[in-house]
């Protein structure tokens, strides 16, 4: 169990700073199809 904590807490923070990256870079650019 304790491999698994830290190898969450990174896949969290990965897929929080991708959904922020996300957000901030398709937020201002919207494109209509």
């Amino acid at each position: 169990m304790a491999e698994s904590s830290p190898r969450r807490k990174l896949a969290v923070i990965l897929a929080t700073d991708v959904c922020f990256i996300a957000r901030l870079g398709f937020l201002p650019k919207v494109r209509p199809p």
